[in-house]
């Protein structure tokens, strides 16, 4: 009868931590999101607008336009 006893509380030990661990899993994914929208959102921020040197620069970079006229090999 001891061993059953033992081996009931091992299985309610189990059980409750499984349910522990779904609990940790739940709050563990709520922390994650709220990280994902604060991030997302310090991203309008700080990069809503792009200054007009990065525009200028873009607009002057080679790889992003093609060149005719010009041989391949240069």
């Amino acid at each position: 009868m001891k061993e059953n006893s033992e081996n009931k509380s091992d299985g309610e030990e189990v059980v409750e931590h499984e349910n522990d661990f779904q609990d940790n899993t739940y709050h563990i994914n709520i922390i994650i999101n709220l990280i994902k929208k604060a991030i997302y959102d310090a991203l309008f921020d700080y990069f809503n607008t792009p200054p007009k040197a990065a525009l200028l620069a873009s607009l002057l970079d080679l790889r992003f336009k093609k060149i005719h006229g010009w041989p391949e090999e240069v």
